[in-house]
């Protein structure tokens, strides 16, 4: 993007925090870092389809992304959650950041439970993605069941076939022949 970006030393982050908290201004300030993270994921992801040069992007603000997720988790968590799907599996994969991708899943999904059905089922399906990657077989289940309830009958055909698509490999990683060859035929 051409832009200079700059890297703040940790001695000089924690100095403006404190004096973010000594003015009570640290909740706004984070708040705005949190909707300009939003904003920034939103336009890197309509900006190329092209998953190497989102990746490239995405890793500049790799520190601010992972901040603005940890703040939201805690303060605003629906749109953590939306912020932390914005990013889907791939840049995760392409990244080569799984595991980190799974606890940020594992995090948002822990401060939603009565987030939207289909924001938490787009976030459980994305996520079980990420632990069949990673042979976690039984929780790459477990997510992709809980994300096939919501969006099974949701009327969202995108996303049902996906995931029952996932379930069916899933199934055939696993030896389950009889399993992979019904979701497959759904």
């Amino acid at each position: 993007d051409g832009e200079p970006h700059f890297m703040m030393l940790d001695t000089l982050r924690a100095f403006a925090l404190d004096k973010l908290a000594q003015h009570g201004d640290e909740h706004a300030i984070r708040r705005r870092h949190a909707t300009y993270m939003i904003s920034l994921t939103r336009k890197v992801v309509r900006a190329t389809a092209d998953i190497a040069e989102r990746t490239r992007l995405m890793m500049r603000q790799h520190d601010n992304f992972c901040a603005a997720v940890r703040w939201m988790a805690e303060h605003d968590p629906v749109r953590g959650l939306r912020l932390i799907c914005t990013t889907g599996d791939e840049f995760w994969h392409a990244a080569g950041r799984i595991a980190e991708g799974r606890h940020w899943f594992r995090v948002t999904l822990a401060a939603n439970d009565n987030a939207p059905a289909l924001l938490r089922g787009w976030a459980m399906s994305l996520a079980g993605m990420l632990a069949m990657t990673q042979s976690d077989f039984a929780e790459a289940r477990r997510l992709l069941l809980g994300a096939l309830a919501i969006h099974g009958p949701a009327d969202n055909e995108h996303w049902r076939f996906k995931i029952v698509h996932e379930l069916g490999w899933l199934a055939y990683v696993i030896a389950d022949e009889h399993e992979a060859r019904l979701r497959f035929a759904q």
